[in-house]
């Protein structure tokens, strides 16, 4: 798990960013993105004339200065990331024409600071608790609502999708909305409370 604070931080905004910009080659990509819960790589709909770089730059969200910019390797997904491309289907809707590509990062800038490829490719540490966490919430239906409506999206049809230690992931409409927790919850039981917390906030 992180060394600190920063850390968190990090992979907190790694998770958040579900859209990116690639560089290679002097063009451009926009890419729609998650990070696979097993291997911590970032699987993303990319060319696969792509496959097999480890030059790649993917910025996150964009190039701005403001953003996360990583120095990526990208290879076909293999068997670990099955269910990421699984969730990749979920979040950004079915595309049979999407390519994918699993993107290992080697090492990110962010805020003036350079992290490891190790510190920022972070396994989720219990899936049995992220789907006791999608569970709860989507059993609470109203509140998911009431969660999105506080942050000025429409909730109809809202769904959870994903939960980590940083925060859940709702799908709403046609766009993923995030929604973080107040501290890093890194492990299983502290995951099902602070979404707990979330849906009595409202």
């Amino acid at each position: 798990m992180p060394r600190d604070d920063l850390d968190h931080l990090a992979l907190a905004f790694l998770r958040r960013e579900k859209l990116g910009v690639v560089a290679a080659d002097d063009r451009l990509w926009r890419v729609r993105a998650v990070v696979c819960p097993r291997t911590g790589a970032i699987i993303a709909d990319l060319s696969d004339t792509l496959a097999g770089r480890d030059d790649i730059v993917l910025h996150l969200p964009d190039e701005g200065d403001d953003a996360m910019h990583l120095l990526v390797g990208a290879a076909p997904p293999g068997p670990a990331h099955a269910g990421a491309v699984a969730r990749w289907g979920v979040y950004h809707s079915e595309d049979d024409r999407a390519t994918l590509l699993a993107l290992t990062p080697s090492m990110a800038r962010w805020r003036g600071r350079v992290i490891e490829g190790q510190h920022i490719t972070v396994a989720h540490p219990d899936p049995a608790a992220e789907r006791a966490c999608c569970a709860m919430c989507n059993q609470a239906h109203d509140r998911l609502v009431r969660l999105c409506e506080r942050d000025g999206v429409i909730g109809e049809g809202v769904r959870c999708v994903g939960a980590d230690p940083w925060g859940i992931d709702l799908v709403a409409r046609v766009r993923i909305h995030r929604i973080e927790f107040d501290a890093p919850a890194t492990v299983g039981q502290a995951m099902i409370e602070a979404t707990q917390r979330l849906l009595d906030s409202v």
